[in-house]
């Protein structure tokens, strides 16, 4: 054979061991594809998972926020009412204590103005 057949063959030969590994590497490559593509797919059943968790999560965490809110609602009614209920007692037994008050001035004037009548007839 001549140099040039022999640098052919050389050739050849490089050429087929690349082929080889070529294809192992695609081989190689496609198995990581599948790996891959296994791992995505857990990865969407996880995220499914916890869009359904985080779902129920804002759902409890809004019945709660309305529960507090009409126990708020409640509490102010409940206040709203107790203060009328005081603020209207409360004048009454002002108005009780200040005619009780008035009642008494009246017989300490009553008992001065005859005091000091009586003083004065019995001076003369």
């Amino acid at each position: 054979m001549t140099p040039d057949g022999l640098d052919l063959t050389v050739q050849l030969d490089r050429l087929n061991r690349e082929s080889l590994q070529n294809r192992a590497d695609i081989e190689k490559l496609k198995e990581f594809q599948n790996v891959a593509l296994t791992d995505i797919k857990l990865l969407q059943s996880g995220q499914q998972h916890t869009d359904g968790l985080i779902s129920q999560l804002l759902s409890r965490f809004n019945d709660f926020e309305a529960k507090i809110f009409e126990q708020f609602r409640q509490m102010t009614k409940d206040n709203y009412n107790l203060l009328q209920n005081v603020t209207t007692s409360g004048h009454k037994e002002r108005t009780t204590a200040q005619q009780a008050w008035i009642g008494f001035a009246k017989y300490v004037i009553a008992g001065t103005i005859a005091a000091v009548i009586t003083f004065l007839f019995t001076k003369i």
